[in-house]
């Protein structure tokens, strides 16, 4: 199917050129559950059917959405278009006059204890806890380990635990996987994941 572009990807998305990874992924969210067919068309006799703009502009929504989450897409994406990262001048920064003030008794001392303290404290807290557990956010992208939910479906999940694949990429609906991988539904509606199956590990006790 032909894709016709009307906006760059930043316009289509509703975001600015200052948007960060997270603003993006959540305007992408929005509008992909938005155009999704089981949004637009839910099967009822009075309900409009899932037109081929509706389709048109959902492949848009995700052509922008696999360049801007890559951070190498995005940066060459950003020169194609003209403009740098940030894609705008810098702006003047207003500063206020300082006020000076005659000097006064001041506890030095106890201020540096203080401030020993509380590095020492930083330092030992920060030790002792223990570090914070990834969770998986359920947008797919490369690299992302899921498990099979329900038919020709899948779901992700964290890769410290059981999974089924591991996701290569993340296409459109009317796009096509790699020859190589395997395509499967994106539970949250985002598009294609084209996976690798992660191949079982051997069980030792069935050693000859």
């Amino acid at each position: 199917m032909l894709i016709v572009v009307t906006k760059n990807f930043y316009e289509l998305l509703g975001v600015n050129r200052q948007a960060s990874r997270r603003q993006i992924r959540d305007a992408y969210r929005t509008l992909a559950r938005t155009l999704h067919p089981d949004t637009r068309y839910s099967g009822e006799a009075n309900s409009p059917a899932y037109s081929a703009d509706d389709a048109n502009k959902m492949a848009q929504v995700n052509d922008a959405w696999f360049v801007l989450s890559d951070s190498a897409r995005r940066q060459e994406y950003d020169r194609s278009l003209g403009f740098g990262r940030s894609g705008t001048e810098p702006q003047a920064v207003e500063y206020e006059q300082p006020i000076f003030y005659s000097p006064s008794p001041f506890p030095w001392k106890g201020m540096l204890a203080l401030l020993v303290a509380g590095v020492v404290a930083v330092l030992v807290f920060g030790a002792n806890s223990e570090a914070p557990t990834n969770q998986p956010d359920q947008l797919l992208q490369s690299g992302s380990c899921v498990v099979f939910d329900g038919p020709a479906a899948v779901s992700e999940v964290s890769c410290a635990t059981k999974h089924d694949a591991v996701v290569r990429q993340l296409i459109g609906y009317d796009m096509t996987c790699p020859s190589d991988t395997e395509s499967f539904r994106d539970r949250q509606g985002m598009g294609t994941a084209c996976i690798d199956r992660v191949q079982p590990l051997a069980d030792p006790s069935n050693t000859g």
